[in-house]
């Protein structure tokens, strides 16, 4: 839908493992500001800022 619509679409969530399935980008805000970008899968694997990394252990939908 998105590429036949050329549509750009904003999605918000805590859920990490739904943004990795559903976004093609996924960016991690802090009081307003982007701290981390990547794509779902590498963001999952590999979170660089702490607040990611926090959010990533926290996520009970993920699996270990």
């Amino acid at each position: 839908m998105q590429e036949k619509l050329k549509l750009t679409l904003l999605f918000i969530t805590h859920d990490l493992l739904v943004a990795a399935g559903f976004c093609h980008r996924v960016l991690v805000f802090d009081k307003g500001k982007i701290i981390e970008e990547n794509s779902g899968r590498k963001m999952l694997d590999n979170p660089q800022e702490y607040l990611t990394k926090k959010m990533v252990e926290a996520s009970p939908s993920l699996p270990r």
